[in-house]
């Protein structure tokens, strides 16, 4: 599986807090591990 962002959604994410993308992170990568 592959998952493309859009430019905002980039944005977005590089403002959220370190705990926060660690998480998003975690869960991405989940999701590409079992779709």
């Amino acid at each position: 599986m592959k998952i493309q962002t859009t430019q905002p959604f980039d944005q977005d994410y590089e403002t959220l807090p370190e705990e926060i993308k660690e998480r998003a992170d975690k869960q991405f990568t989940l999701l590409l591990e079992n779709p």
